[in-house]
């Protein structure tokens, strides 16, 4: 007889799928999100709690543990809308920036993720009360003194929302908000798949979809559960060939053994056939991170091989040292120039 052991991720993934529990806030259970949800999740165990804080910031949590199954916590929103936009984001100067956090946490595994460090727990939080987001949005704009510049809003900043958009649809919900809203422009960021979530839309350009790019080298090694490069850049190129605005991101940049060969080469495959009138700019940026949030990241997953690098610890920022940051950033901006102008790149240094 022939045993097979499995190993404890196998063991772990086929006791518990993931979303196989979805917490739900009582304040949260009227909302058109928690509805939709809890029907495509039939045989999900629902269970009612008073406030997600008390079981998503608890102590002693393994964090690990959770991404191998994440449950999914439906909560309120009860304040704190719209933030100011992270200085480790590459926008102009004719641009004001800003986020909200529709959702906690991500889908994904990246290795390079300052969320692993941002929060104690891997499950996953999504704000069910989307009209208080839109009627906060349109106070924003109210009272807005500086309102000569453009707005660009981030409704995808602290998770993927398109990964999850089968579950959640709040990316078209956002979408059909903007059609009656003037005045600001939203961005998407994702590393997913998933544009079929919402290929049915009319484009429009106040939508700004944000891919995400790795050369495989880098993906197959810090990109836990994402979308291979070649599904990610065929879902830009489908949105980009519909008429949506398109930002290409590289970043982080992780300079692995053979780096300026991958990059060169995939730098190469994505704008060798893209539609130039679609793409809005290109991100390029080095491995960065608040230092508490590295701290905690290193505490919670002490294997993972980026803790050990030898990283230059500046004004509380994690990162590369100086001249590590501008030749990587020297070398992708000179591969880029060989197919889009200088004033579509935007660098991180």
């Amino acid at each position: 007889m022939i045993v097979t052991l499995l190993s404890p991720i196998f063991v772990v993934n086929w006791l518990n799928k993931p979303l196989s529990h979805i917490y739900v806030e009582h304040g949260a259970t009227d909302y058109a999100t928690t509805k939709r949800i809890l029907e495509r999740f039939p045989r999900s165990e629902i269970i009612f709690i008073d406030d997600y804080k008390d079981f998503f910031n608890r102590r002693n949590q393994n964090f690990e543990a959770q991404k191998l199954s994440p449950k999914l916590i439906l909560a309120k929103k009860k304040s704190d809308y719209i933030y100011d936009g992270s200085q480790f984001v590459q926008e102009g100067d004719e641009t004001d920036y800003f986020y909200t956090a529709l959702m906690l946490n991500c889908l994904y595994d990246c290795s390079y993720c300052y969320l692993q460090g941002m929060f104690s727990s891997a499950n996953l939080v999504l704000f069910a009360n989307l009209d208080d987001y839109f009627t906060s949005v349109i106070n924003f704009l109210s009272e807005r003194d500086d309102s000569h510049k453009q707005i660009l809003l981030s409704i995808s900043h602290d998770c993927d929302l398109l990964a999850f958009e089968k579950v959640s649809g709040v990316c078209r919900e956002w979408i059909r908000f903007l059609e009656d809203h003037p005045g600001f422009d939203i961005e998407i960021r994702t590393k997913s798949a998933n544009f079929s979530a919402i290929q049915d839309l009319t484009p429009t350009d106040r939508v700004l979809f944000a891919w995400t790019l790795s050369p495989p080298i880098v993906e197959e090694r810090y990109e836990k559960g994402v979308p291979g490069t070649r599904l990610r850049l065929d879902n830009a190129l489908l949105a980009a060939s519909s008429g949506w605005p398109i930002r290409i991101c590289f970043d982080p940049v992780i300079p692995v053994d053979g780096w300026r060969e991958a990059y060169s080469s995939l730098v190469e495959q994505t704008f060798r056939k893209f539609p130039m009138k679609q793409l809005r700019d290109v991100t390029v940026g080095t491995f960065r991170m608040n230092g508490d949030y590295f701290r905690r990241m290193a505490q919670a997953r002490p294997s993972e091989e980026l803790v050990y690098r030898d990283w230059e610890n500046k004004n509380g920022v994690i990162s590369h040292t100086f001249d590590e940051r501008h030749e990587i950033n020297d070398f992708l901006t000179e591969q880029l120039l060989n197919y889009i102008p200088s004033d579509k790149i935007r660098t991180w240094s």
